[in-house]
């Protein structure tokens, strides 16, 4: 009878009730199972991880993200262009500032130099104008003509004085008087004379210092030389002046058309290469993630194990109540049995 009791509560027993050779239950059993699949999969999981973020070559090197180099190498070039250009553009204009102040300085002086000049030749051509030799030789007859005039005016008057002494003062009173109005007119005479006469030797010593010297003639030359070298010198300074300016106008000008080409240019392949760009951006994003992965794997074992735990306390809270209501079973069978 025992042993059929024995039998029936062994047939009876559940087999969640059944223990193990180990003295553990089949819940715990289950519980290990739940953690060893649990480890397993998150070990998948991490690998899966691992597969998915650390992109790896055939050799097992890590990948480097996709990087646009050329398009970086030529944006330097360009930019390295422009600097360069901005830099001779500077250079020459200071030094067409410099060649400028250089020719102006210069045309100034020439231009001194022509008024100076200019003055001089005005001066000797003014003296040029004195009386020539053949005015004075002209001015030397007619003074000479007065001499004779002069003589024969003093001639008469002492004629008329020594008849006037050989008769003893026995004029009249009229002729007298004569007398000595002429004698006055002929000291006025000869006083006009002399100073015409200082005048036609200081022209005729001037024309002969000209004459002998030819000072004048010769200054005015040289004078009118200068001039027109002077002349020619300041017109070709202003010629290279203005040349210079259009020459390096005309190169400021071929940078800067240079310039704003490369500008175009770079803005060009910048718009070209945006999508390359945009995916270099991403890639990089990946790469810095993948870089970060071995964290973000570790997190993700953790939150696995974590489920895990989670799920294996579930089931043993779950469990107890049943292994309550089996052995509440048992005890029935027994008392109806008995």
């Amino acid at each position: 009878m025992d042993t059929r009791k024995s039998q029936w509560e062994d047939s009876r027993t559940p087999p969640w009730l059944t223990r193990r050779a180990d003295g553990r239950n089949s819940a715990s059993s289950g519980a290990e199972s739940d953690s060893e699949g649990s480890s397993t999969e998150s070990e998948r999981v991490t690998t899966d991880l691992h597969r998915v973020t650390c992109p790896r070559a055939r050799g097992g090197a890590v990948l480097p993200p996709p990087h646009p180099h050329g398009v970086d190498s030529k944006a330097l070039s360009t930019q390295r262009r422009i600097t360069e250009l901005d830099q001779q553009k500077e250079e020459l204009k200071i030094e067409l500032q410099l060649e400028v102040a250089l020719l102006q300085g210069e045309l100034q002086t020439e231009r001194e130099r022509l008024h100076k000049h200019t003055e001089q030749l005005h001066i000797l051509r003014e003296s040029r104008q004195k009386p020539t030799y053949s005015n004075t030789q002209q001015e030397r007859i007619k003074l000479e003509k007065e001499r004779v005039r002069l003589e024969e005016m003093k001639t008469k008057w002492k004629e008329r004085e020594k008849l006037l002494t050989q008769t003893d003062g026995k004029w009249d009173t009229e002729t007298q008087l004569q007398l000595q109005q002429e004698k006055e007119a002929l000291d006025g005479a000869v006083k006009v004379f002399e100073d015409w006469e200082f005048r036609v030797l200081e022209m005729e010593s001037s024309v002969e210092e000209e004459r002998m010297e030819g000072e004048t003639e010769r200054e005015i030359s040289r004078e009118q030389h200068a001039i027109n070298s002077t002349q020619e010198r300041v017109r070709q300074l202003e010629q290279q002046l203005k040349e210079m300016e259009k020459e390096k106008e005309k190169e400021i000008s071929s940078l800067r058309e240079e310039k704003r080409e490369l500008l175009h240019q770079t803005h060009r392949v910048l718009k070209e290469n945006k999508p390359v760009i945009d995916s270099s951006n991403s890639t990089g994003s990946a790469s810095t993630m993948a870089s970060l992965s071995p964290l973000a794997n570790h997190r993700a074992v953790q939150d696995m194990s974590g489920s895990t735990r989670r799920r294996s306390s579930h089931r043993k809270v779950s469990e107890r109540p049943m292994s309550v209501q089996g052995e509440a079973c048992k005890s029935v069978a027994l008392r109806s049995v008995k």
